[in-house]
């Protein structure tokens, strides 16, 4: 069981190692990621297909883990923020904000009174069926859960200081592919404009005491974003992790496999 919300746990500045969770679609999975150590799980409803019953399932189950379970939206849906948080998870992770107004919709819709106007309903998963009292419930929620925002554009960059500095945005999350992509320099992470870019980011975190956090796909990445500040930061996914232990195994069969 988490002791602190995950605005909270941010907040420490201590870092948090997590993986994103793209394929699976079964209550086991946040608890299994939680039971290997990893300190959250991210389910990545933009780019994977996961019908509200089955992520509110999966939020469900990870609430009585020590892992944190955020939720990567499918865009700025309002909507479905609003139930996801309802079903209990730990943060929200909006893909594709490129504004300050973009930021504070979100925030509005995320945070209850005075943080924003969220839609109140008392006695759901997120208060774990208990008839919660209004202020309490509004109180410990506007200081557990945590805004996200993803950063993967010229645009967001270019208005990284509105964005990081709407009051209730958690941490900033770097999407690089979209960035690069965004550059015109896709998928190249070297590349002098995306290493300004990602320079640009960096210190704007830093600046406005947002936490950075990212996404990576090795260990070797990890460790070098940790040297430049990050603290929330997510290492592959589900879909990475079946595919090379499954690969391993047939290539350590050698000549005995079909």
């Amino acid at each position: 069981m988490k002791t602190i919300g995950l605005r909270q746990r941010l907040r420490k500045g201590a870092p948090l190692i997590g993986t994103m969770v793209k394929v699976l679609r079964i209550p086991e999975a946040p608890p299994i990621f939680a039971d290997l150590g990893y300190g959250f799980v991210i389910l990545d409803t933009e780019h994977f297909p996961y019908n509200p019953e089955t992520a509110a399932a999966m939020v469900l189950a990870g609430r009585s883990t020590s892992a944190y379970t955020v939720v990567r939206t499918q865009g700025m849906d309002l909507h479905q923020m609003v139930l996801m948080l309802d079903a209990g998870c730990d943060g929200i992770l909006v893909p594709h904000v490129d504004t300050g107004h973009q930021a504070e919709e979100i925030v509005h819709q995320a945070k209850y009174h005075p943080m924003g106007a969220r839609s109140v309903n008392p006695r759901a998963a997120h208060t774990s069926f208990s008839n919660v009292p209004s202020d309490r419930l509004v109180k410990e929620a506007n200081a557990r859960t945590a805004v996200i925002a993803q950063i993967e554009s010229k645009a967001g960059i270019d208005h990284l200081d509105d964005i990081l500095s709407v009051d209730g945005i958690d941490c900033a999350f770097l999407g690089q592919f979209d960035l690069s992509q965004s550059l015109g320099i896709l998928g190249q992470l070297d590349h002098s404009q995306m290493q300004e870019a990602t320079e640009a980011f960096v210190a704007g975190c830093h600046r406005h005491g947002v936490t950075l956090g990212v996404q990576v796909y090795d260990t070797a990445h990890a460790r070098q974003w940790l040297e430049r500040g990050a603290r929330f930061i997510s290492i592959s996914n589900d879909l990475a992790f079946l595919s090379h232990g499954a690969t391993h195994e047939l290539e350590t069969l050698g000549p005995f496999k079909t």
